[in-house]
């Protein structure tokens, strides 16, 4: 078992059988037979190593803690990378029209802040409930494919990892000259206005001061970075602000000897969800940014 805040992690081998599915861990001994586990890990890691802890929420089926596994580096729980930030622009969800320009995150040292529209997506994550969380319970889309709220004991939020969902550009920065802790301090601000903020009553599950232009996923954390040093970072539209993010990174790195990786992390398909699209740059001049300072850096595709 690894211990990381106070959940249990059990490393070992997805497998299946006649009986269901399971874990079998370095010792050869089963974990969570009898529980669910969702079928869409089993069809990307079955016979693969994996990590695997119960989540609070439960299984609308089994009224049981949802199994949340993940694939991974054992070396990286134990000895985790700290002083460092990730900004994630995730691509498009065809199904919602909100979803028209994609979607920004934020992760600093191990910590995901995602800002949204809806009160309850403004949350801090862990890494593998970001990126994994099973279409199970409340994280499940609804029989019509999306969204269902008609019975609000069993809500289905449609919001399982993000990775299920749509394809994810990832800009890193890291090294010893970044003050990454004081970032984290920045956005855990952002977040707790956001849930200080008095509700609308006529639309109670909606962050009341939510702007599109203003106050949204990607203008809350450009402002969050430009508090933190980036002071170039702009945009307003996820990816032309994750672009921006790319020169404001190159040019941190510059004058403090970090550095600055792009990552590409595929989606991985699954009946929940089609899959998601690129949406396009609308300021002419961040083609230009794009060019200089991201196509001339080394993508590492994680498949």
């Amino acid at each position: 078992m690894i211990e990381k805040n106070s959940n249990k992690i059990t490393e070992g081998v997805l497998k299946k059988d006649e009986t269901g599915s399971f874990i079998e861990d370095l010792e050869g001994k089963r974990h969570f037979s009898g529980e669910r586990i969702w079928e869409g890990y089993v069809s990307h890691w079955l016979k693969k190593k994996v990590f695997v802890r119960e989540l609070k929420q439960l299984d609308y089926k089994t009224d049981m803690p949802i199994v949340l596994v993940w694939s991974g580096d054992a070396e990286e729980l134990k000895n985790p990378v700290s002083n460092y930030i990730e900004v994630y622009y995730n691509e498009r969800l065809i199904k919602y029209w909100s979803s028209f320009l994609g979607h920004v995150a934020a992760n600093v040292n191990g910590d995901i802040f995602n800002f949204s529209n809806k009160i309850n997506e403004n949350e801090i994550l862990s890494p593998e409930e970001y990126f994994y969380r099973p279409a199970l319970g409340e994280f499940s889309p609804g029989l019509n494919g999306g969204q269902d709220f008609s019975n609000p004991k069993l809500p289905h939020y449609d919001k399982f990892g993000r990775r299920f969902m749509r394809s994810i550009h990832v800009i890193r920065i890291e090294g010893e000259g970044l003050d990454a802790a004081f970032l984290k301090d920045v956005f855990n601000k952002k977040l707790n206005k956001i849930h200080s903020t008095p509700i609308d009553p006529a639309r109670p599950d909606f962050y009341r001061d939510f702007n599109f232009r203003k106050n949204s996923c990607a203008t809350i954390i450009r402002d969050g970075l430009r508090e933190g040093g980036f002071a170039d970072a702009s945009g307003f539209c996820p990816r032309d602000f994750f672009v921006s993010c790319a020169k404001s990174f190159r040019r941190m790195a510059r004058e403090r000897n970090l550095s600055v990786s792009l990552r590409l992390m595929s989606q991985l398909k699954v009946p929940e969800a089609p899959p998601s699209r690129m949406t396009p740059l609308l300021n002419p001049i961040n083609h230009y940014r794009k060019r200089k300072c991201l196509d001339n850096l080394q993508v590492q595709i994680i498949p």
